[in-house]
């Protein structure tokens, strides 16, 4: 594969807050790095389509109660 023009300068250019943010995440989570559609095609050929995932299971959203909601009565019925 041939190297980018200024490839040297590249390399030693530190990174942005956000490009180490996503380094950090990808070599935690052992997920490629680079742009979207490389991400995706690497995951897709190396079968590694759960490292993109999220670590949890999603969380719940509770909708927030409204004044129009009546308030809820603690007590059982007799």
């Amino acid at each position: 594969m041939p190297r980018l023009p200024n490839w040297i300068a590249r390399v030693n250019d530190p990174l942005s807050e956000k490009e180490l943010a996503a380094m950090r995440r990808c070599s935690l989570r052992g997920s490629p790095f680079g742009s979207t559609e490389w991400i995706e095609e690497t995951a897709e050929r190396t079968g590694t389509w759960s490292t993109l995932r999220p670590i949890s299971r999603p969380q719940v959203r509770l909708n927030p109660p409204t004044e129009a909601d009546p308030p809820k009565n603690n007590r059982h019925p007799l």
